[in-house]
């Protein structure tokens, strides 16, 4: 089965796909990033006196950041699974 043709409302569509999926990328890198500062590195670092005490109490803000991101992540993929529809429009069968 050939693909159909793309047209250019398609192209958009598609375009607006990839950009979400350059979005959800962001986010998990911001996501994993904030959670491996608050949750790993900061305490290991202040446990071994490479950083001074004060440096943990800025954990929470690690935390928060990384609960941030992971609302815009869950977010863009109830977005993306909505958007997967200009798939169907021009290849209908995904499975051959």
């Amino acid at each position: 089965m050939d693909p159909a043709v793309i047209t250019n409302p398609l192209w958009t569509d598609i375009g607006n796909l990839l950009k979400l999926l350059w979005v959800f990328l962001f986010f998990v890198i911001v996501f994993a990033a904030n959670l491996l500062l608050g949750h790993v590195l900061i305490p290991t670092l202040v446990a071994t006196r490479h950083l001074p005490e004060r440096v943990a109490k800025l954990r929470p803000m690690f935390y928060g950041v990384s609960i941030l991101a992971l609302a815009v992540v869950a977010f863009i993929i109830v977005r993306i699974a909505d958007m997967a529809h200009v798939l169907k429009d021009f290849y209908p069968r995904w499975f051959l």
